[in-house]
């Protein structure tokens, strides 16, 4: 198992490579890496973070992800759904299309002014969550608990409250109409 502790993580750790199966990861920054279709199964990532990095289609079946952040970064087509912990996770100006956190528990995670077009986040728990400024064109929420969340200048959402928990949580006009769509009621 490969262990890097308070690293600058750059390409020449990779070099050649195209997984780090069982890795583990304390206080390292990853930053300008293309790690697209990389291979992280069973790693853990604790107190780490990535800014600029392409990580689209990365591997992370099994992964642990806690206090783990993300900035201006491209993660597209990740499934999060099958990683062991996402604890205190935060995406900000990130591209996260088409990736998939179905079944998720992750209170309290932040996508702040992110990309989630297309993005499955059905039945799980993303009570208290940052959703404020992000695209979420065709996500999918449906059995999900949103209770607390922010989506305060989001756009694009279709969140049906019939099938999702939305207690407290907070929306901005004119996107929080959208919100009736599943009454099928007209507002004029």
């Amino acid at each position: 198992m490969k262990y890097f502790e308070d690293e600058e993580i750059n390409l020449s750790d990779f070099d050649g490579i195209s997984e780090c199966v069982g890795a583990e990861f304390i206080s390292c920054t990853f930053e300008g890496l293309n790690l697209t279709d990389f291979n992280f199964k069973n790693s853990k990532f604790i107190e780490c973070q990535f800014i600029k990095c392409n990580l689209s289609n990365i591997q992370i079946d099994g992964a642990t992800f806690r206090d783990f952040s993300v900035i201006n970064s491209k993660l597209v087509g990740v499934n999060f759904s099958n990683c062991n912990s996402l604890f205190q996770i935060s995406f900000e100006e990130c591209l996260l299309d088409y990736s998939l956190f179905q079944q998720v528990e992750s209170s309290g995670a932040s996508f702040e002014k992110c990309s989630l077009k297309d993005v499955v986040l059905s039945e799980s728990d993303f009570s208290n969550a940052n959703f404020s400024g992000c695209n979420l064109r065709g996500a999918n929420f449906n059995n999900s608990n949103l209770s607390g969340a922010d989506f305060r200048g989001a756009t694009e959402y279709d969140i049906d409250p019939l099938f999702s928990k939305i207690k407290k949580a907070k929306f901005s006009l004119p996107e929080a109409l959208t919100l009736l769509s599943a009454l099928e009621i007209t507002v004029e």
